[in-house]
Formats: structure tokens, sequence, C-alpha cells
């Protein structure tokens, strides 16, 4: 089917959603007509005129589907999510995101709905996002930073009612057809590069933070431990600025309970921080944990200073969610400070770039698309018909791995891998030891089948110890992804050993 004919397909599919929905609008509009129920008749059918297979018709393995639902938990009149109801997917890349509400919500001026699409669109670096609840339909610029007391038309670049929908289909179908993005006119339109990502305003917003948490923990950390070297104190600072950030990603994610380092005792910040991070080596026995209390360095860090960081990981300081975060995104801004170095002369703490850096022009990140074409063509030959028994002495070594870029590639590709033969080869024998079905047809590895392919697997070393610690940081959060606290805490007692 050409793109005109799928286009006039899709706009015959819009005009009769128009009409079914105007023939019982008022029982629509109701509140009792919930969200749940508007995505089942009217927003997944929408999408699906335009071309998107919400429903996986094509039996794309998970990676590849083109549409990843999110399911919704309805209490009273809040919505429990953190992440968006649909995301649309090109090839494993993000391209929108669209968040559902039932009908009777005013679109048009409601604050929240507004603030929460841009939000999730900020965090993730999306050029734009969709709030719809099928009665009308917004399309939000996601560049901007969002702030919950911005007014509903803030940085909204359509709103269209439903009985225009037919009327102003042409505008509607470059911004949210499958035709668009897949055939790059989307990217065109809206000035994608060849990233994962199209704007960076996440990127640049949060390594900007990161480095100036970097200087002001470099600073503290030397006043209240003086004698340091410059190596200890370069890794000091990242030690526990990569703990931090990653609980704090663990509570967006419902792994940790919310808001746990911003409720620490403010006037013992760093002895609470300290209890923390001792549960989390109990409970996750990763090795990002250790090393905290050797006596040899002790490290002291001003509460004030700890204060001040950690309030500015949360809302309002921090206009981003981390539940819609990419690891590989996280991976690529960290890699950023593995060419500086913590000094000090005459007393004063600067952070300047390696001599090495500086010849060579500055650090520049491995794309994850590179990373990914060049595993594609590798890693995936080398596995390709083999059964897991065959894979049991399967080991991919990066020996050079600096933030793990190529790891995590390899580790989705394996993860991928292992998914596909599973559902391929005696399904039930599977189901609940390596893989489950976490939503209709959106099958998943088990957290112990996806700890299990990591550890047996996969292999890193490094010049640079900085280096090893954020792969393995890297390596972490991809391990925990979709995870939830329950699910971890089950294979702790299960097994009787930490996740």
């Amino acid at each position: 089917m050409s793109e005109n004919e799928a286009k006039e397909v899709a706009r015959v599919r819009v005009a009769q959603l128009v009409r079914s929905f105007k023939r019982n609008e008022s029982d629509y509009m109701h509140a009792s007509y919930n969200e749940t129920q508007a995505r089942t008749d009217f927003i997944t059918p929408l999408l699906e005129a335009f071309g998107w297979d919400v429903h996986n018709t094509k039996g794309q393995p998970l990676a590849l589907r083109e549409v990843i639902e999110e399911a919704t938990v309805e209490v009273g009149e809040e919505r429990l999510s953190k992440r968006p109801d649909y995301e649309l997917r090109l090839a494993r890349q993000r391209k929108l995101f669209v968040e559902a509400k039932k009908p009777s919500v005013h679109i048009d001026r409601d604050r929240a709905a507004a603030f929460q699409i841009r939000r999730y669109g900020y965090s993730a670096s999306l050029p734009i996002s969709v709030l719809t609840n099928f009665h009308q339909l917004a399309i939000y610029d996601c560049q901007p930073a969002p702030a919950d007391t911005d007014d509903g038309h803030v940085a909204r670049i359509l709103l269209i009612e439903y009985e225009e929908f037919e009327e102003r289909f042409d505008e509607l179908w470059p911004l949210l057809s499958r035709e668009s993005v897949y055939s790059g006119a989307f990217d065109r339109h809206f000035a994608v590069g060849l990233t994962r990502r199209g704007a960076e305003q996440f990127d640049d917003l949060f390594l900007a933070q990161v480095r100036d948490w970097r200087e002001r923990l470099a600073i503290d950390i030397h006043a209240n431990t003086p004698g340091l070297s410059a190596e200890e104190l370069t890794y000091a600072v990242q030690l526990f600025l990569s703990r931090i950030v990653f609980l704090r990603i663990c509570e967006d994610r419902d792994i940790e309970k919310y808001e746990t380092l911003k409720n620490l005792n403010s006037k013992g910040t760093f002895t609470a921080l300290m209890e923390v991070l001792r549960r989390a080596d109990d409970f996750y026995d990763s090795g990002l944990f250790r090393l905290l209390e050797d006596e040899r360095l002790g490290i002291q860090i001003g509460d004030g200073v700890l204060q001040a960081i950690i309030s500015e990981l949360y809302y309002p300081q921090s206009p981003y969610t981390f539940a819609v975060v990419e690891t590989e995104v996280l991976g690529e801004i960290y890699e950023q400070f593995l060419g500086d170095v913590i000094t000090v002369e005459n007393g004063e703490v600067k952070i300047t770039n390696k001599p090495e850096v500086r010849e060579s022009g500055g650090v520049i990140p491995t794309p994850g698309f590179i990373a990914d074409a060049i595993v594609e063509r590798t890693v995936k030959p080398a596995l390709s018909g083999k059964s897991p028994a065959e894979l049991d002495d399967f080991t991919v070594a990066d020996i050079c791995c600096g933030s793990g870029i190529f790891l995590l590639s390899a580790y989705g590709l394996l993860l991928d891998y292992y998914l596909n033969w599973y559902l391929a080869n005696d399904r039930s024998d599977h189901v609940g030891v390596r893989i489950y079905e976490a939503v209709a047809g959106q099958w998943r590895l088990t957290f112990e089948e996806k700890r299990r392919i990591l550890l047996t697997h996969l292999r890193g070393v490094d010049i640079d110890s900085n280096a090893v610690e954020v792969a393995q940081f890297s390596l972490l959060l991809k391990l925990i992804e979709d995870e939830t606290a329950a699910a971890l805490e089950e294979f702790v007692d299960r097994q009787k050993i930490p996740a």
C-alpha cells in the first residue's frame, strides 16, 4: 500500500471513530467512564488508524515492538503510573509518548495532565509528546523545561477537538502517523539527529547539574577529609555521587521508596545516608556500595552540601523523571567525566581535563547506535541458532570497556536473544521460571534469568577504575529495568542471596 493509500485508509478509520464517539458522547463524557475504557474504545484504535501496531499483530519480539503500553492502575480520581501510557518506537528508538486521560478531563486547561506529559517527553529528550482523551488531542513541545505552575497552554503546539479530526487530519498525519516516523519525515520535521534522541535538553541540564555536584562534593570532601591524594579525591567523589544517583533512579522506578533520600535526617544527613548505603549494599551486593567506609580514607561529607545536592534531584529543582530516562543515556553522560581529574593546587580544588583528553580535543562518547550496529554484526552471528545450553561457556569480553557502552549493547542483545528463544521453544516449560507475561502479549525475562545472563556472559576490564565504576553502574541499572521492589525482594527471600 502506497503512502497516499495508507493515508486515505487512516482518514476513513478516524472518521468512523469520530462518528462512534459522537453517537454516545454524553455517556463518554461522564466521570464514571474511565481512562481504561477510553483507551480500549477510542485511543488505541486512533493510534492503530495512524498505522501503529499497538497489539503487536506482527509478532515482533519485545525489543522491536512498535508500541509499548503501560498498565493503568486507577484509584479514585488518581492514576498511579510513572511512565507514559504508550511509547511509540522505531527499531528500539523512542519517537513519541502518548498519555491518555478519560474524556471528562479538560485537557485544554488541566495543568497536571500537561505537566505530566511534558515531563515525560523532556526527560526522554523527545521533540514532542501527545496528550489525549479522544475528546481533545494536544501536542506539546518537549524542549522547554516543564513546571507544575505552567498553564495547560504553555509549550502546546496544537490543540484539536475530536470533531475537527477529519477537517485537520492533514495536520495530524505528519505528527502522529507511523508512516511519517518510518519514512524519516518526522525526524526531518523536528531536526532530529542520528542519535537515539532528538533534542538534547535533558542531557544538557543533567550534565551541568552533575558537573556542579562533583565540584561541590570535591571541595567539601577535601575540607572535611584533608590529606587525600588527587586520585583518591576523584574516586571518592564519583563513589558517592554514583550511589546517590543510583538510589534516586530506583525511587522513580518504584524499587526504592520514593523520597527516601529527600527525607534523610537533616541534622545527621551523612550518617543517615551511610545507613541507607549499608542497607543497599546488603540488598544489591553489586560492588557499587563497597568501600564507602574505607577507614584508610575516612571520608566525611558535610550535611549541608548533601542536603542541597539531594534536594536538586527532586522536583522542582529537577524537572525530569528518571522513570523514562534510558540507561544508555545516563551512561553516555557519565562517560563525559572519565576524561576529568580532580586536583588540589595550593589548597584549591580544581577539576581539569586529563592531558591526553586535552590533546585529543575532549571526550567523544561512542553513540549508542554505533555500538548497537557493531554488536549486531559481531555478537549476533555467534549466537544464531544456539540453545541456552549451547551458550553456557559463551562470553563477551570488552578489555577496554570504558563506561560500558558496548557491554550494555551486548547485554541488550543477549536479553532479546534468550527471550525470543524461550518463546519459540517449549514456551510453557519456561513460563514462571525464565519468562513471564507482564501485560497481554508482552513477555519479559524474569529478574533471576536476567541476572544469570549478566553474570554468565559479560566481562569488562579497564585500566581506569572510575570507568569500571561507570560500567558497573550502567549494567546494574540495565538489570533492574522494568523491575519492582516486590520482584527483587521475592528473589532475595527465595534465593537467600542478595539481588
